[in-house]
């Protein structure tokens, strides 16, 4: 029995799905399956999988029927035909770095009773070129209440966590209602993350491929992406009910933060229903003034005295003293990762 099961989802990746495979090949260690699900491409990526599988039975090619269609439910189907102990979800034009798994077994091995597994990711359209940047799942810092955080802010990229199969529960895993949206992982995780017990390995594992064509996580459609985050932030709140569980103050601070985010963006005299949107969040989802003075969250507290543009300068200001203060402070060659 393979003690990590990969699963890939396939559609129109025919550049990368070659390389994602040697990724996962050259790992020294060998005993993994890779279930690659091949969702109803028309370029030539499941032909490339075929030749991969014909000479390495751990590659193993699987069909989508017509009705399965997007991420989440290729994700559950692959997952139906999974035997690992751990899995590693892996897109098609995504890479493991060398070394990857002998460095998550190691820590599974220290902590038996982990039930997720976190390490940190490269992010950039070429692996270790200028633009590519080191970046950390939100459980690497142990004082941060990163699963209450989770319901407004995927924690790490979907590929950079190894989850065991039995804590993901009973199928359907994915909910394949968000396969038309943006970021569909946004509320797996949240759900996944209750009541388990995550591990951060601090070793650089994966590589996140961005500015790739056919990439959905993107902003440039504003009313989709808000219509996106909607539904995420909407399913999270029904899985906290669902457990008998109200919003407490990090639940309603990261809900704060995500839609004043959102106040970046310039919208036009036609969006101003979506910037209504947003406001209209704030006001319910945030905490109560006299919670945010009494825990000195300022920009909470603010919120309610200064107008939204002026706030988000404050913010902004404030944030950027922070990352200075961080910059100046870390080691040389730190700053040069």
């Amino acid at each position: 029995m393979p003690l990590v099961s990969i699963i890939t989802p396939l559609h129109n990746k025919g550049p990368f799905i070659a390389e994602t495979i040697r990724s996962v090949q050259s790992q020294s260690f060998a005993d993994w399956e890779m279930i690659v699900v091949e969702n109803h491409s028309t370029d030539d990526g499941p032909g490339i999988v075929e030749k991969y599988a014909a000479e390495d039975a751990r590659v193993i090619l699987i069909a989508a029927p017509e009705e399965v269609r997007g991420p989440g439910a290729a994700r559950n189907l692959g997952l139906s035909h999974a035997h690992g102990e751990w899995i590693q979800f892996l897109d098609a034009d995504d890479l493991l770095l060398p070394g990857h798994f002998e460095s998550q077994m190691a820590a599974a091995a220290q902590v038996p009773e982990a039930d997720i597994i976190t390490c940190d990711w490269l992010e950039g359209p070429v692996l270790r070129n200028a633009g590519c940047k080191l970046k950390k799942p939100t459980n690497n810092n142990p004082d941060s209440d990163f699963v209450s955080a989770a319901i407004a802010f995927t924690p790490w990229v979907v590929h950079s966590a190894w989850v065991k199969r039995i804590t993901m529960g009973v199928p359907p895993w994915w909910d394949t209602s968000f396969d038309g949206l943006i970021a569909e992982d946004f509320s797996f995780w949240f759900k996944v993350l209750q009541g388990a017990k995550s591990l951060y390995s601090p070793h650089a594992g994966v590589f996140y491929r961005v500015d790739t064509a056919d990439r959905r996580n993107t902003e440039s459609d504003l009313e989709r992406y808000l219509d996106s985050l909607d539904k995420g932030v909407e399913a999270n709140l029904k899985i906290l009910a669902a457990r008998g569980q109200e919003l407490n103050y990090r639940h309603r601070q990261a809900l704060f933060n995500l839609h004043l985010g959102l106040l970046r963006f310039r919208f036009t005299r036609q969006q101003a229903g979506l910037r209504r949107r947003i406001e209209a969040r704030i006001r319910t989802l945030r905490p109560s003034f006299r919670e945010a003075v009494g825990r000195r969250d300022w920009a909470v507290a603010l919120s309610y005295i200064l107008p939204w543009p002026v706030l988000r300068q404050w913010v902004e200001r404030r944030r950027q003293k922070i990352a200075s203060r961080t910059t100046c402070a870390a080691e040389p060659e730190e700053r040069n990762k």
